[in-house]
């Protein structure tokens, strides 16, 4: 399930950086010698990811033995961003972007919290159980590209 999330999250990021690449020109076929640009956009982002091999139990004693725990975010918006090539606009060029971008990103990966009740188990490592946990890592890195335009004339 987690698989998937991530998986729909990565194409919903990718058709929102590539849809508002040209938005908003206008008089661009008019034939004028002036260029208006005008872009407004409202981005929320919520990233949450997780990777735990903690919260392991055995009652009584025993061994918990955890593998590694890795948990990765990536975020990025290009907002309003506007290139126009060969305007004949010298007279007037108008750019007029606004933009909301609020991003929260977690990123969590934690091995600990694991627990071999104390009890009786006798080993040769001694009494009350092993517990044996991998690394844990997490990253998150949260990328804005936010009204950016570029005019060749």
């Amino acid at each position: 399930m987690k698989k998937l999330t991530a998986l729909a999250g990565a194409g919903a990021m990718l058709l929102g950086m590539a849809g508002p690449a040209f938005a908003g020109l206008s008089d661009w076929f008019g034939g004028s010698s002036s260029l208006t640009v005008r872009n407004s956009a409202l981005v929320i982002n919520k990233t949450e990811t997780e990777a735990e091999t903690g919260d392991n139990e055995t009652g009584g004693g025993g061994f918990i033995w955890t593998g590694n725990a890795y948990a990765s975010a990536l975020v990025g918006n290009d907002v309003n961003s506007t290139f126009v090539a060969g305007c004949d606009c010298y007279d007037d060029v108008t750019v007029r972007n606004s933009a909301f971008v609020y991003n929260n990103t977690e990123t969590e990966a934690e091995t600990g919290d694991n627990d071999t009740g104390g009890g009786r188990h006798h080993s040769r490592h001694g009494s009350g159980g092993v517990i044996f946990t991998g690394n844990a890592g997490a990253t998150s890195v949260v990328t804005n590209f936010v009204n950016w335009t570029s005019v060749g004339i």
